[in-house]
């Protein structure tokens, strides 16, 4: 519960030597803004930029050919011309 400081229904089940309820009790409370961060959004920037730089030419190609196709099919069909053209419809 988010406003009392309790776990679950489902993480309180199973008696007094629950796992989570040990953990939860004994945890410190530090508020989000001073706890580390989890995911170093820098450093797998990094990773993937590096990974792409690595990629052949023709694999990079072969993996964004489909996204353009898909792109390109979506701007022609949102011009209006192409509802008027019994053909395209």
């Amino acid at each position: 519960d988010e406003h009392h400081g309790r776990l679950s229904a489902r993480m309180a089940d199973g008696g007094a030597a629950n796992l989570w309820q040990e953990l939860w009790a004994d945890a410190r409370r530090i508020p989000a803004h001073q706890q580390p961060l989890l995911f170093d959004h820098s450093a797998e920037a990094e990773k993937a930029l590096h990974y792409l730089e690595g990629l052949p030419p023709h694999v990079l190609f072969a993996s964004l050919l489909p996204t353009v196709f898909l792109v390109a099919y979506e701007r022609l069909y949102r011009q209006p011309i192409v509802h008027r053209m019994p053909v395209l419809r």
